[in-house]
């Protein structure tokens, strides 16, 4: 039983120095798929788009288990940010039913981060306007990649 606890501790403090040695590696520290910044048709890869959007809070993750819930939320709230202004508390009040955080107060948290998100995808990613439909994250050996799936740009009136 010790000795599987050890072994515990050991993958822990892995992952712990993985994750700090990636964060100083690069400017982000995941390593994205292809050499360039844009992708098939000329578009910006999503991934490098998303990277970018949550960046300001990464280094408040001590585990891939909240950087994948960081990516979550980030995905979340870019999505609540494209629908229409009159639309967004609306969706927002959907999504935090099915949330359902044991306590209120983490309820209340979690809204204020979506909501500063959304803020964030207004003020600095406002012309780009395409759907982040789902995203992948693991460890490459070499890194965490971080695939994303996206749509082109939704239409200006949407």
């Amino acid at each position: 039983m010790a000795r599987k606890l050890n072994n515990s501790r050991r993958v822990d403090e892995k992952m712990k120095r993985r994750l700090k040695r990636i964060r100083r590696k690069s400017e982000f520290g995941f390593s994205s798929d292809g050499s360039g910044s844009f992708g098939p048709l000329g578009l910006e890869r999503m991934s490098v788009v998303l990277e970018d959007f949550v960046k300001p809070f990464w280094p408040d993750t001590d585990n891939i288990d909240e950087v994948r819930m960081l990516f979550s939320l980030g995905m979340t709230a870019w999505n609540v940010a494209l629908a229409p202004e009159q639309e967004q508390e609306e969706t927002l009040d959907t999504i935090m039913q099915k949330i359902n955080p044991k306590n209120r107060a983490g309820h209340e948290e979690i809204r204020a981060f979506l909501k500063r998100l959304i803020l964030r995808k207004k003020t600095h990613f406002a012309t780009n306007r395409r759907i982040i439909a789902g995203f992948e994250l693991y460890d490459s050996g070499h890194g965490f990649q971080l695939n994303v799936i996206s749509s082109v740009d939704l239409p200006a009136g949407r």
